[in-house]
């Protein structure tokens, strides 16, 4: 038998009695009120619920044939389940336990294929509901027309292997909700094909896996219930707050493809990864850092490789209109860049595959929100910014390295935001290592002519004074009105 089902937002209310399952002293009798109570929640929630037939077992009862689909509407979904356990665990936990092989069938003419190996517990508390997933092999694959004229196929593949974890979600018109989840191994799989249905041909492969994933998440103070619409102040006043963060030890990828007969091939692979982020206090916060990048590949014939030690980023801002200033900033840091011979070799320059580059860049500033943040983009200036700070800006090549910090502050006595800017004065500091050792190696290797080296050499004297062995220094100012001055001396000299 078929099921059809349509996926839209069930009711809160609805959700939570689908898992306050009543005890009964009976576990045949306890699975039973489970399995009635699951489907009276999809009836009120919209859905019709259909099975040829529920038998009791050992552990509780098995729904047979299960369907699931949406009352409403002509482009419908269809879900279904060969079977569905349901065990009472405990005095108060009951588990779902999904057959292994259900479909979904999509009004595009796509279908999903689930592949379960594991279960569901549900657990009600006095004050709280819990979920616990605990998956041997749990799998999702799409299978669904692809490219502009619906041609080609598509298929995409989402797997987890030793999926386990707990969520526990409090109950009551404002809620908080924590959780974890622990994955061996996800995997993601695409493939992209065309030509006749019985001899398809893949042009477009990829795939990646990430390792050892842990993914934590935490809301406080979520009001689900309301007399109305809420703004995104009204919930930050309410005390919500929600803070997600993951680590992953390794991760791998693959990408292949063919494009005239030509393939493009490359493959990636990194060590320890974490992210973090967090909604609080009106603001939006976050931070990310990845280690030991390497990507190797190419076209036939022109491949190379590129690497990177660590990575790590992030930022912070306000998420509502304030009358006072509240801190932005931007940071991001690459460390160990570097390259192979072969991809040098595209740029003629083999002799610098010994070298690395590290780039870091870090800016921050007060300011506030003139309009909604959503509104951004329909007006001219839609922050007034108190200072902008060049906290760090530093990028080393080989033994030359290039640095600087300033900051800039508008001026606050302008008749308008607008006029603030162009009003305002700033003064930066940038010091050049070693340029002149790496210019002359540039030319001595052939990448810079020695006309171009002559123009460069005149460039870096006029920008810098000598302060040092090979050390260049620049005052930069900025004045009211928007004049530049580098050394005391008006830009363009």
């Amino acid at each position: 038998m078929t099921c059809v089902v349509r996926f839209r937002t069930l009711p809160l209310a609805a959700l939570i009695w689908a898992l306050l399952l009543a005890p009964a002293t009976a576990q045949d009798a306890r699975a039973k009120e489970g399995w009635d109570m699951l489907r009276a929640s999809l009836t009120e929630a919209g859905f019709l619920v259909t099975s040829e037939g529920v038998a009791n077992t050992d552990r509780g009862l098995e729904v047979r044939g299960l369907t699931i689909r949406s009352t409403e509407g002509a482009d419908a979904v269809v879900l279904s389940m060969p079977t569905l356990g349901i065990e009472p665990r405990g005095a108060d936990a009951y588990a779902f336990i999904p057959g292994r092989d259900s479909q979904l069938e999509l009004a595009t003419g796509g279908e999903v294929v689930f592949q379960f190996d594991g279960e569901v517990v549900f657990a009600q508390g006095d004050d709280s509901l819990r979920l616990a997933p605990a998956f041997d092999m749990l799998e999702a694959t799409l299978r669904a027309p692809a490219g502009d004229d619906g041609e080609d196929r598509m298929t995409l593949s989402l797997g987890f292997v030793a999926l386990s974890g707990e969520m526990t979600l409090g109950r009551g018109e404002v809620i908080d909700l924590t959780g974890e989840l622990h994955i061996d191994t996800m995997r993601v799989d695409q493939n992209r094909m065309r030509g006749p249905s019985d001899d398809m041909e893949v042009y477009q492969r990829e795939n990646a896996e990430i390792d050892n994933l842990v993914a934590r998440i935490a809301i406080e103070r979520l009001n689900v219930i309301t007399d109305g619409p809420s703004t995104l102040e009204d919930v930050f006043a309410g005390g919500f707050a929600l803070r997600m963060d993951y680590t992953s030890e390794a991760s791998r990828s693959f990408s292949q493809q063919f494009i005239d007969g030509q393939q493009i091939r490359f493959e990636g692979s990194s060590g320890l990864a974490s992210s973090d982020l967090t909604f609080a206090n009106g603001a939006l916060t976050a931070h990310g850092s990845a280690a030991d990048f390497l990507l190797e590949g190419g076209l036939e014939g022109i491949e190379g490789s590129f690497a990177v030690e660590q990575v790590v980023g992030g930022f912070e801002m306000p998420l509502l209109q304030s009358t006072e200033p509240r801190p932005f900033s931007l940071m991001l840091e690459i460390e160990g860049m570097s390259a192979s011979e072969e991809s040098w070799a595209l740029l003629g320059a083999q002799a610098f595959a010994a070298d690395s580059v590290d780039v870091a860049i870090e800016v921050a500033g007060e300011g506030r929100w003139l309009v909604d943040p959503s509104e951004a983009d329909n007006v001219d200036v839609p922050i007034d910014f108190s200072v902008v700070r060049l906290e760090r800006l530093a990028l080393r090549f080989g033994q030359a390295m290039f640095d600087g910090s300033g900051r800039f502050e508008p001026d606050p006595d302008a008749p308008s935001v607008a006029e603030g800017m162009p009003m305002g004065q700033g003064a930066f500091i940038f010091n050049l290592q070693g340029g002149e050792a790496l210019l002359a190696r540039l030319a001595s290797e052939g990448i810079v002519p020695p006309d171009q080296q002559f123009l460069a050499q005149m460039m870096m004297g006029a920008l810098g004074r000598r302060v040092g062995e090979d050390l260049l220094q620049s005052e930069v100012a900025i004045l009211p009105g928007g004049q530049v001055t580098v050394n005391g001396l008006p830009l363009p000299f």
